[in-house]
């Protein structure tokens, strides 16, 4: 038990070595290797084949396939070398910042340098004015995504309420007036935001 969770853990060791440096918003893998399941095999296989699409793949494999490569490729990984280590050296000057990416919602990690850059593991980059733009955009995106959802809950409760039993009608038509009033609070919270330009 104990050398096959040793096997695993060195896997685990690879795949985190692997891993890709960011310069601006592209991406460039350092001696990165990827593994895909096969989407035949996968119950969402949307999923593996967008990543077939968007990067370059070395494996597409079944997931009972996939632990025993990892073992075969950590059995034969050479030793890490001196570039290894200054990866490893760029790694250990970013930390999470407890933010999200606005672009696609994973983990941002704050660059240790001097000049503050924001950047996920996709390959999103930020410097801390691009952030607070690209956050007040998302924001005000996701007020305007809630402004139509509410509205069109009211036209569904306006419609049910020409259609249905009439002793339901006065309950479905106070809650599309219900929704109608949130829409417009929200709304007017759009109208009335002040997002002064961030000059970092």
């Amino acid at each position: 038990m104990r050398g096959k969770l040793r096997k695993l853990c060195a896997a685990e060791a690879l795949l985190y070595r692997e891993f890709s440096i960011f310069e601006g918003a592209h991406r460039r893998l350092q001696r990165g290797i990827s593994i895909v399941q096969d989407p035949e095999d996968a119950k969402f296989p949307s999923m593996p084949m967008s990543a077939l699409e968007a990067v370059p793949i070395n494996f597409k494999l079944r997931a009972a396939e996939i632990g025993p490569r990892l073992v075969e490729m950590v059995n034969s990984a050479p030793p890490p070398d001196e570039r290894h280590e200054q990866i490893v050296r760029e790694a250990l000057r970013e930390r999470f910042s407890g933010f999200s990416c606005p672009e696609c919602r994973g983990p941002l990690y704050e660059g240790r340098s001097e000049s503050a850059e924001f950047r996920c593991r996709v390959g999103h980059a930020f410097p801390l004015q691009s952030l607070v733009e690209e956050a007040t955009s998302t924001q005000e995106r996701k007020m305007y995504e809630a402004v139509l959802s509410l509205e069109e809950g009211a036209d569904i409760s306006e419609l049910a309420a020409t259609r249905l039993r009439e002793v339901d009608r006065e309950q479905l038509l106070a809650e599309a007036k219900q929704l109608r009033q949130h829409a417009a609070a929200i709304r007017k919270m759009i109208e009335e935001r002040k997002t002064p330009p961030v000059d970092v």
